[in-house]
């Protein structure tokens, strides 16, 4: 049973001061990855393609091949979406924040035109700062479109308002104008950079819990196990490295887009922060495949409990990004980890449960539905400020936040 409780709390928002560039020289690229509302194929035109410059030469030329950027699905134009994971907070670069090849296949009408732009912390909470963003065409103008695609080089930039840090960046067709695109069938993106400065404004995760078991709903792939998920199989001890493969050391369940992940923590516990690896594509593919990524999941809910029958729900909608696989100084791809701040569920419980039954959108589009790896932590540490964000922090800089569960559902 479910049901609806009342547990607010807030949470304090903090500055953090950031690195300063020096003179008015680009910040640093920045190692990203990425994921979007729909893909044309499963293992073709991926949204990494977009981000790992296989379609580059030289840097600044693109090829026109729809392969070697990202292309979403046909007839989802308007509303569709681009999600730029910076893997970490940054101060992005005032001056040229992005740097895109707009899509030119299609004669380049299946290029973004008119979007609309949204910042992130978590990947969950947006903000849309369209009207304090600025697009560049490749002559340096400012331009209120998105320049359509040449093929001749790069065709424009995006720079945020002043002092805008972010770790997600999402580019929207803007559905509500019609004109997401050039008029082409489909919505596509040749490649696009991002530049900015890390503010070490990344939160710590400590006292993580180790007495875990896990059950979950469906019929499990032959080898994969709830158990994968929350044991610590599939990680490769460097990092917060997953091995990258679907099938070792994770949870997949078979022939549905939906199922719920039961997580018991053996005893009641303070629960402050997650880690949730989404599941990884087939290492045997290389990092541009998303056979199994695409199942999984994307819209997410989470419950506790304290008997493991009446549930709780303490988040609502939540975005996953894509499984992300990422290639090391080997040439390995390993999966990284979506970090979520549970500092909102007060109390203490023994069970948590990581469910897409019943969302619109539950899983990446993939016949399947599963996750790599689950850790919990009993404590959250945001990052604090220094002495010179204090004066702004007193000023008005802290904000606080409330949680609150939304709706009433059973599973």
């Amino acid at each position: 049973m479910m049901k609806r409780t009342s547990m607010l709390a807030a949470v304090a928002v903090v500055a953090v001061v950031e690195m300063t560039w020096c003179g008015t020289s680009q910040a640093a690229l920045i190692d990203v990855a990425a994921s979007a509302s729909s893909t044309y194929s499963q293992g073709v035109a991926n949204p990494s393609d977009a981000v790992n410059g296989v379609g580059l030469t030289g840097g600044t030329t693109h090829s026109t091949d729809y392969q070697s950027g990202w292309l979403g699905a046909a007839s989802l134009v308007n509303a569709q979406f681009f999600v730029i994971d910076l893997k970490q907070n940054y101060l992005l670069d005032a001056t040229s924040s992005l740097k895109f090849w707009n899509g030119k296949y299609s004669t380049g009408n299946d290029g973004f035109r008119k979007v609309k732009f949204w910042l992130s912390n978590d990947g969950t909470n947006w903000t849309d700062v369209t009207s304090t963003t600025t697009i560049r065409d490749s002559a340096n103008s400012i331009v209120s479109l998105m320049p359509k695609g040449t093929g001749a080089g790069f065709d424009g930039t995006v720079s945020f308002g002043a002092n805008s840090k972010a770790r997600y960046i999402k580019i929207e067709a803007d559905g509500a104008s019609g004109a997401g695109n050039y008029s082409g069938d489909r919505l596509a993106l040749s490649e696009i950079q991002a530049f900015g400065t890390a503010t070490g404004s990344n939160p710590t995760l400590s006292n993580r819990i180790t007495t875990i078991t896990a059950t979950g709903s469906g019929v499990n792939y032959s080898t994969t196990s709830p158990t994968y998920a929350v044991n610590g199989t599939g990680l490769t001890g460097v990092g917060d490295q997953h091995k990258g493969n679907y099938d070792q050391g994770t949870w997949l369940v078979q022939n549905t887009q939906t199922a719920s992940l039961d997580i018991n923590l053996a005893s009641q516990k303070t629960i402050q922060g997650l880690k949730i690896w989404n599941l990884c594509g087939n290492i045997a593919l290389g990092p541009n495949d998303i056979s199994e990524t695409n199942d999984g999941m994307k819209t997410i809910d989470i419950f506790v409990s304290n008997d493991g029958a009446t549930w709780n729900q303490v988040f609502d909608n939540l975005t996953l990004p894509m499984g992300d696989e990422t290639p090391n100084a080997s040439g390995k791809y390993y999966d990284s980890p979506f970090v979520l701040d549970t500092r909102s569920i007060a109390g203490q419980w023994q069970y948590v449960r990581i469910s897409n039954v019943g969302n619109t959108n539950p899983n990446y589009s993939g016949p399947h539905v599963g996750l790599s790896e689950v850790q919990v932590f009993s404590t959250f540490t945001a990052p604090v400020p220094e002495p010179a964000t204090m004066a702004f922090l007193a000023l008005g800089g802290l904000t606080m936040m409330g949680a609150a569960i939304r709706r009433r559902r059973t599973a």
